[in-house]
C-alpha cells in the first residue's frame, strides 16, 4: 500500500471513529507501528489531526472553541443524557447536598430529581434547572448569582466563584464538552470553566456527566485532571476500545451497566 493511500484511509477511519490507537491502525492497515507514527506525524504537521497518547484524533474533533446554545444541544443524543441521568440519580441519598453544574445532560438529572420527592439541599449556577428542582418541595434550592451566559443560561463570574466557596457539598455533577486522555476534560469557555473548578474543589465526590460523544474532543479550555474527578457517568455507546484506554489509565468509566 502507498504511504499516501495509507494516510487517506487512516482519515477516513478516525472520521467515522473519532480516535483510534496505534496498535489498531497497526492492526487494520497490516503496517509496523513506525510506519504508522510516521504517518501520524506527517498528518498532524499537515493539520489533519492530533497525536494523543498511545493514537490519534481527527482535527475536526480537537481545539473545539464555540459552544452551541442550549435550544441547538437540547434534543441532541438526548436518550444517552436519560440513561446517563438516571445512573447519576442513583448516586444521590436522601438528606443529602449537591451541585449541579450547568448543562442539558445535568438538567436531565435535575428533571428526575424534580419528580422525586428526595429531600435534597441543591446548588446549581443554572436557571433551567433551578426551575426543574423546584417541583420537588423537599428540595432547598440555592441559585448562584453571577453573570448570566445567554447561551447556556448558567451565571459565570468571579462573583459567582466567590459564592460557590461558602458551600461543602457531598456530591457534584459536572458537565463537560471534551474528554481525551492527554487533556482530561475541557471546556470551550475559560468562565465556564473556573465554575467548574469551584464546584469540584466544594465536594467529596464528584462525577463527570457526559455522553460518548464527548470523547476524543478538546475544547479550549481545561477543566480538571482526572484525579479530581471520581467518575466519568457515560452511556452504553461508548466503544470498547475507549472503556479499556481510559481503564488502562485507571479512570472510571460508568454506564448502566455497570461497565
Amino acid at each position: 500500500m502507498l504511504a499516501d493511500e495509507r494516510k487517506l484511509l487512516i482519515l477516513e477511519m478516525l472520521k467515522k471513529n473519532k480516535s483510534l490507537s496505534v496498535r489498531e491502525l497497526c492492526q487494520k492497515l497490516n503496517a509496523s507501528e513506525s510506519t504508522i507514527r510516521r504517518d501520524l506525524k506527517e498528518l498532524e504537521d499537515n493539520g489533519k489531526l492530533k497525536r494523543t497518547h498511545g493514537g490519534a484524533i481527527i482535527k475536526e474533533f480537537f481545539n473545539l472553541e464555540f459552544e452551541e446554545n442550549v435550544k441547538q444541544k437540547e434534543n441532541k443524543y438526548l436518550n444517552e443524557k436519560k440513561e446517563i441521568a438516571y445512573v447519576a440519580f442513583s448516586k444521590i441519598r436522601e438528606n443529602s447536598s449537591i451541585i449541579i453544574d450547568a448543562g442539558t445532560t445535568t438538567l436531565e438529572l435535575a428533571k428526575l430529581i424534580g419528580q422525586s420527592n428526595l429531600k435534597l439541599t441543591v446548588v446549581t449556577n443554572s436557571t433551567d434547572i433551578s426551575n426543574a428542582l423546584s417541583m420537588n418541595q423537599n428540595c432547598l434550592i440555592y441559585l448562584i448569582g453571577g453573570k448570566l451566559k445567554n447561551n447556556t443560561l448558567a451565571t459565570v463570574g468571579n462573583y459567582s466563584v466567590e459564592f460557590i466557596k461558602n458551600f461543602n457539598v457531598e456530591i457534584a455533577f459536572i458537565g463537560t464538552n471534551g474528554i481525551t486522555i492527554d487533556n482530561a476534560l475541557t471546556t470551550p469557555d475559560l468562565e465556564e470553566a473556573q465554575i467548574k473548578k469551584a464546584m469540584i474543589s466544594c465536594a467529596n465526590e464528584v462525577y463527570v456527566l457526559a455522553d460518548s460523544s464527548k470523547f476524543g474532543i478538546v475544547a479550549l479550555v481545561k477543566i480538571s485532571d482526572f484525579s479530581d474527578i471520581d467518575g466519568i457517568i457515560t452511556d452504553n455507546k461508548i466503544e470498547k476500545n475507549i472503556l479499556k484506554e481510559y481503564a488502562n489509565a485507571e479512570v472510571l468509566i460508568i454506564t448502566n451497566n455497570g461497565r
